[in-house]
């Protein structure tokens, strides 16, 4: 039994071992005697770091923002006097006067139909 244990921790300590050429022991001041000092042996140049690369810190390079340019919605107008506006100006308000073009609003005053 102790032959298989000692067997499995020494293949497990070879498998973590391997490659590991910068591991240094660790000595212990107790004295350890028969199996735990075989197994103290193997976990002793095992290392416990990771092996992750270097990090690297490189700047972002971020655009420069610009702003979209504003165009104002297109917006038609009819031109005074033309049949166009006359035919708008008297569907949109009741009380539109086509000898003067203006008509009444809410406000008791004439305006002018744009």
């Amino acid at each position: 039994m102790q032959n298989r244990i000692l067997g499995s921790l020494v293949c497990a300590g070879v498998f973590f071992a391997v490659g590991q050429a910068s591991a240094l022991p660790v000595f212990s001041e107790a004295p350890v005697i028969g199996v735990e000092a075989q197994v103290l042996q193997i976990q002793s140049y095992s290392y416990g770091g990771s092996y992750s690369p270097p990090k690297v810190y490189k700047k972002v390079y971020k655009k420069k923002y610009r702003a979209p340019a504003y165009r104002a919605p297109v917006r038609y107008k009819y031109v005074r006097w033309s049949e166009e506006w006359y035919a708008y100006c008297e569907h949109k308000y009741r009380s539109f006067n086509p000898h003067t073009g203006k008509y009444l609003a809410y406000s008791g005053k004439w305006r002018w139909c744009k």
